[in-house]
């Protein structure tokens, strides 16, 4: 909502540019300062056709959910519509539903198709699918999913649920108590006309990941990453390993202390120190008796 501009009118004038920015020719300018004042250069700004947030849905560490939402901006019109393609790549140890994934346009849920005869039958708001299940700790799970936003539609949402596998704890991180980042989701926005050729369940983009393809059809469509996500998976307790040594070490020292003394002990040193007792006594008591009979010889 800031610009930069020129402090007096007299000095060069700001020329805009495509990407958003202003620039002026200062060559013939002696003095020349710059200000930042509100709201100067607007007109050359270009508002987005789509906004995109992506967030982790559910609590526990058994299932969640993902649910992404594609906002119109307030104000923006469009005479023929929004074409999105979201792709979404997720690791091996989110286990998804594809049976669970959900389409939205202002709240009114839409038909995802399942074969290329269910296109047209929900009217084109989900043109295309491709879905490519993960293997556990081989393939993650792959998914493009294109959608036809109308005209008079402002929001669209887009969700799926999946479940959380058991880690070994080998696979955890050194700070797994942080959770495990997600990739970011790519939207892409391609053309709205002319229609694209390809066959329902086909992806150009998915052809170009897997070597198939050689380039991308859609060589003019504007694409932005999502923000990251991080989601929580069942931690174990990684002091258990050094309480079970501790207690394991404790226990093999009482035992080697028990053994040791079972070893050691002889049969004929029974009661030796009961004997040694009555000993001390006995010449205590000689020592005074001793002492008596020379006291008595020197009166």
């Amino acid at each position: 909502d800031t610009a930069v501009t020129a402090d007096d009118a007299s000095r060069p004038a700001a020329r805009h540019h495509r990407a958003g920015g202003l620039s002026w020719d200062v060559s013939a300018a002696e003095d020349f300062d710059v200000a930042v004042r509100p709201g100067d250069g607007d007109e050359g700004t270009v508002a987005p056709e789509l906004y995109a947030e992506r967030v982790v849905t559910g609590s526990g560490y058994h299932r969640g959910g993902i649910s992404i939402e594609l906002r119109r901006p307030e104000g923006s019109k469009s005479a023929s519509g929004t074409r999105a393609r979201l792709f979404q790549t997720l690791p091996w140890y989110v286990r998804v539903f594809i049976h669970t994934l959900a389409v939205e346009i202002d709240g009114v849920p839409v038909p995802v198709p399942t074969s290329g005869a269910d296109v047209g039958a929900n009217g084109g708001a989900v043109e295309a699918l491709r879905w490519v299940p993960g293997v556990d700790r081989r393939r993650p799970s792959t998914m493009e999913l294109q959608v036809l936003m109308p005209a008079s539609a402002s929001v669209a949402r887009i969700s799926f649920k999946f479940e959380k596998a058991f880690l070994r704890i080998s696979e955890f991180p050194p700070d797994a108590n942080r959770g495990f980042d997600l990739p970011a989701a790519l939207l892409s926005l391609p053309p709205v006309s002319p229609r694209d050729g390809h066959e329902f369940g086909e992806s150009r983009l998915l052809d170009l990941v897997e070597g198939v393809a050689s380039e991308v059809g859609d060589t003019h469509s504007e694409g932005v990453y999502m923000q990251g996500a991080l989601l929580t998976l069942p931690t174990p307790d990684f002091s258990m390993p050094f309480n079970v040594t501790t207690m394991v070490c404790t226990l093999m020292s009482l035992l080697a202390g028990a053994l040791l003394t079972t070893l050691t002990r002889r049969p004929g040193w029974e009661g030796f120190s009961k004997l040694k007792a009555e000993q001390r006594k006995r010449l205590k008591s000689l020592e005074k008796e001793a002492r008596k009979a020379r006291s008595g010889k020197s009166e």
